[in-house]
């Protein structure tokens, strides 16, 4: 029974230690952006698959034919914008967005298409714009 104890003791401690965490990332839209057009495939290593906190600017946001929730940051000089879906069974925009508006993402990047995607997107800070 010991022997047992003492090899869990070690086992577990030492498979714990190749658990990847999932880091969060924070990144600006425009950098994430400048990131991907500079090196498509280096954006892709630094990004995609891991948990981002996207600060940007709201050029648009949608509902799909299934009432999910799409916001795309993008500032007027950025010629590509971040596309965050929302978790679809979230209620979290209590107050209307608006264009211009500043706010805060977190979600999964998938990678590159006609936009950076996010998936699984819940809004952590939208700032009013009175």
């Amino acid at each position: 029974m010991k022997q047992i104890i003492f090899i869990l003791l070690i086992i577990i401690p030492y498979s714990c230690s190749f658990q990847q965490k999932d880091e969060l990332i924070p990144v600006n839209a425009k950098v994430l952006a400048k990131d991907y057009k500079t090196n498509l495939q280096a954006g892709n290593r630094k990004y995609r698959g891991k948990v981002l906190l996207v600060e940007g600017v709201i050029a648009e946001y949608f509902r799909n034919k299934k009432q999910e929730i799409s916001i795309v940051l993008q500032d007027k000089n950025q010629l590509v914008g971040v596309k965050c879906n929302l978790i679809r069974s979230s209620k979290q925009i209590t107050k209307p967005l608006k264009y211009g508006q500043k706010i805060k993402i977190k979600g999964v990047c998938i990678g590159f298409k006609e936009f950076i995607l996010l998936e699984n997107c819940f809004i952590v800070k939208a700032t009013s714009n009175n």
